[in-house]
């Protein structure tokens, strides 16, 4: 079961099995483990896992459904307009330093635009 999530999440994402052991700091062979059931992530690496693919690790462990975990507030990928989805797919790998580094830039941006 959580092979086959991982292994769902990761082709929904569109990347090959190399570069998400390369975003997660990983070997392809373990992640081909880990999508076939024969070995299963520490719970860091859930926690890594969950985090790269934005969801919780309920919905990462079967415990819950997508549709109530996306973004945290009902939005599917169709919902979001494509430079916003495009954003989100460029933010999710992000290290969480960098993550909250890109927040600071757009806060700083939104505090530059307001005073245009």
């Amino acid at each position: 079961m959580l092979g086959e999530k991982i292994r769902e999440l990761r082709k929904a994402k569109k990347i090959s099995q190399e570069e998400f052991a390369l975003a997660i700091g990983y070997s392809r062979p373990l992640i081909v483990n880990w999508e076939k059931g024969t070995r299963d992530p520490s719970t860091q690496t859930l926690l890594k896992i969950a985090d790269f693919f934005n969801v919780s690790l309920d919905y990462l462990l079967g415990r819950e459904d997508y549709s109530r975990n996306c973004y945290r507030h009902g939005l599917t990928h169709s919902a979001l307009p494509e430079n916003e989805h495009a954003l989100l797919e460029a933010f999710r790998p992000l290290l969480p330093e960098m993550q909250a580094f890109v927040l600071d830039m757009l806060k700083s941006l939104q505090k530059v635009q307001n005073k245009l």
